[in-house]
């Protein structure tokens, strides 16, 4: 995703009411003041522009969704490294592996480990 859109969305989870760029003027930050204060959400066109130009990424490049980490765990994975060697290679628990290992099926979609070892071969993972 986008940097930008990665981080309006962060800003979005977190529970914002309204989002407008550092670019945009005085007069749209006013509107946006307004707008809250009465309850309602603000989010400007250029945020609504960059939320797309993210969701556009991501149709385009799946991957684009995992971070670092969990791109990481995957290539370890279909290596065919265990849960333990993971752990130990990357200095984390056992637990965080499999949590990042439920996070990556989930977000790519793909069912299961099998699935995410198939994933792994056809997207050059290994």
């Amino acid at each position: 995703m986008h940097k930008k859109a990665a981080h309006i969305t962060q800003m979005l989870e977190a529970g914002a009411s309204g989002y407008i760029l550092k670019e945009n003027g005085r007069q749209e930050l006013l509107v946006a003041l307004q707008a809250i204060c009465q309850g309602k959400q603000y989010f400007g066109q250029a945020v609504t522009q960059e939320l797309i130009r993210g969701i556009r990424t991501l149709a385009q490049n799946p991957k684009a969704i995992l971070t670092k980490r969990e791109k990481e765990i995957i290539i370890l994975i279909a290596n065919g490294k265990t849960t333990p060697e993971i752990a130990e290679q990357l200095f984390i628990a056992e637990s965080t592996v499999n949590t990042h290992r439920r996070n990556i099926i989930e977000k790519l979609g793909v069912g299961n480990i099998k699935g995410l070892v198939k994933y792994a071969t056809q997207n050059g993972y290994c």
